[in-house]
């Protein structure tokens, strides 16, 4: 399950990690140990990497299957899919993504 969260500073000291929907306290840091700025540094890579798998805005249906599909190609190449996972997911993709059927009205 996919996770969303927020990062509280509860002191100069603490960052805590809610999840967005349940509110629920999902993990902290001490941003001393072992020093604040290696804290930081990894903080903001994991906002970097986060950032990287959220969709698009104003994508096609086209262009969001494909967009879903690479994101299931780098989890299938990180050995986190299993292929035949992988290939499950991505023939339900292709009929979620497939273009809309086109409707003609003609005057008969």
């Amino acid at each position: 399950m996919a996770r969303s969260f927020n990062a509280w500073q509860l002191s100069s000291n603490i960052l805590l990690f809610k999840d967005r929907v349940t509110g629920n306290h999902l993990f902290g840091i001490w941003r001393s140990r072992p020093s604040m700025r290696v804290v930081d540094e990894f903080v903001e890579n994991l906002r970097v990497r986060l950032e990287a798998f959220r969709t698009p805005p104003d994508l096609t249906r086209e262009e969001l299957g494909a967009w879903h599909a690479k994101q299931l190609h780098y989890l299938l190449e990180s050995g986190v899919l299993l292929p035949e996972k992988h290939s499950a997911i991505l023939r339900r993709l292709d009929g979620s993504f497939a273009p809309a059927p086109v409707v003609s009205l003609v005057k008969r």
